[in-house]
């Protein structure tokens, strides 16, 4: 029987580090489990890197010399170059990983993935005008899509609230996490790693980014509360970027210059280490499309203590210890609960174990393939003429 022919955009696989390209190489890696259901083409970037990306074997590829972040060439490309190579490559759905799809009428259908809403809230620190662009392309890819694939029940909440589309056209399908956070961290790492945490062992931590949704100013003013009778440091981890001046400065008015390591980029096997050493993992976020950090922690056997916001409760359960995240007292009492009671710890840790099992991206293939079919089915019919 003639196999449909799925395109996928990989572009956002180019560089991990991050939420959305970490999502698409863990995606594109399951993905390979279904090949006897579905023949792969890849849209890929000339010139950039592929090797840690694990694409499907017999994969087709479409490269192009068109940059992700060139925004004007990139959307003309989007609109006209792509859509009609696609239709010569005889593709039955293409689906973007990061949001973007073609905005005009296509023979094949088009799947997005849209991972949060945060350009409508007032956590998102984009110029008003890019803002104001986001919000139209979002409202127009809504219309144009087949299928809207969300990260979360909250978020799909939220694009039904913010964009003009019918609730049976999203689906919430939940990120996995990758395979090496449930096995050990390698020993090679362990030297190197205690010379970046400045001698420090016995720490709370905090991964992401530094940007206003992510809400460090409050996990930095909680932790002022009780660094003292704490007796842990604060390790940072993630790449700061523009926000460094404002980081540091809210550490020096606090007064925590000697207890916050600012530790930078953690690669996976660094990020291992200190989840599976730290004390408890804290995220402060006000707007999460999914969190992935609070699944990873889990995986590593952390205890999760995490602000009860936007999608957080629904992944972490009964797993997370949760606090107000306008409250910087109420996080310290958390976590201060968390390092003085062993009971609560330990308890927090058995949870987190078997909860980060629910995460695996097994499960997001199988049910974006399952979607992949339903959409098709509905569309051609059985197939048997494709």
């Amino acid at each position: 029987m003639h196999k449909c022919k799925i395109a996928i955009d990989a572009r956002s696989a180019h560089r991990p580090g991050s939420g959305v390209p970490n999502y698409s190489v863990g995606l594109i890696k399951a993905l390979g489990q279904y090949q006897d259901l579905y023949d792969f083409v890849f849209v890929i970037e000339a010139g950039a890197p592929i090797e840690h990306i694990t694409f499907p074997e017999h994969s087709q590829f479409y490269t192009t010399k068109v940059k992700k972040d060139s925004r004007f060439t990139r959307d003309f490309w989007e609109n006209s170059v792509l859509p009609r190579t696609l239709a010569r490559m005889g593709v039955h759905l293409y689906h973007g990983l990061d949001y973007t799809v073609p905005l005009i009428k296509t023979h094949f259908l088009k799947a997005s993935t849209m991972h949060d809403t945060a350009v409508f809230t007032d956590y998102d620190e984009r110029h008003w005008i890019s803002k104001a662009r986001i919000r139209v392309l979002l409202a127009a890819i809504a219309r144009s899509a087949d299928a809207i694939i969300t990260d979360s029940v909250f978020s799909r909440t939220e694009l039904l609230r913010h964009l003009p589309v019918s609730p049976e056209k999203v689906e919430v399908i939940w990120s996995g996490v990758d395979d090496a956070f449930y096995n050990p961290y390698g020993k090679l790492v362990e030297a190197n790693i205690k010379m970046k945490l400045e001698g420090c062992d016995c720490y709370i931590l905090y991964y992401g980014g530094f940007r206003k949704n992510k809400n460090v100013e409050v996990l930095l003013k909680a932790y002022s509360l009780i660094e003292q009778k704490s007796g842990v440091k604060l390790v940072l981890a993630g790449r700061i970027g523009v926000n460094a001046n404002i980081l540091n400065k809210l550490i020096q008015q606090l007064h925590l210059e000697n207890r916050v390591v600012l530790f930078g980029f953690a690669s996976e096997e660094e990020l291992k280490y200190l989840l599976h050493n730290c004390k408890l993992f804290v995220l402060p976020s006000q707007v999460e499309g999914f969190g992935l950090p609070v699944a990873e922690a889990m995986a590593c056997g952390a205890p999760v203590v995490c602000s009860r916001a936007a999608s957080l409760p629904e992944i972490g359960g009964e797993a997370a210890y949760y606090f107000d995240p306008n409250d910087p007292q109420d996080c310290a009492n958390r976590i201060l609960d968390v390092l003085q009671n062993n009971h609560l710890r330990s308890r927090l840790i058995e949870r987190s174990k078997a909860r980060a099992c629910l995460f695996t991206w097994d499960k997001s293939a199988s049910k974006l393939t399952n979607l992949y079919g339903t959409l098709l089915r509905r569309h051609f019919g059985d197939m048997r003429g494709i």
